[in-house]
């Protein structure tokens, strides 16, 4: 059995890229690209920077259960405006 043959990219290496983006109503909004990938950290950057200037009090955050949204921080921040956050259930196939 012959191995599988190795499969290149253009440039040599990957490169992981993460995109993260709030998903509204009506529209993608305070989306960010980052090199590599989530951690606590960039998350907490994030938080900051990109999605709390588009929140008001009393808007609704749901998150997935990535371990690096789970931050004491971005929980902070997003209390710190009003606004609410919520984790979906751990067995969600979302």
């Amino acid at each position: 059995m012959r191995p599988a043959p190795r499969r290149s990219c253009g440039f040599g290496h990957w490169k992981t890229q993460t995109f993260v983006a709030a998903l509204r109503h009506d529209r993608l909004d305070a989306h960010w690209v980052i090199d590599g990938t989530m951690n606590v950290e960039m998350f907490d950057l994030c938080i900051k920077t990109q999605l709390v200037p588009t929140l008001r009090a009393g808007d609704v955050v749901i998150l997935d259960n990535l371990s690096s949204h789970k931050s004491p921080t971005a929980a902070a921040t997003l209390c710190d405006i009003g606004a609410w956050f919520l984790f979906l259930p751990p067995d969600n196939p979302i």
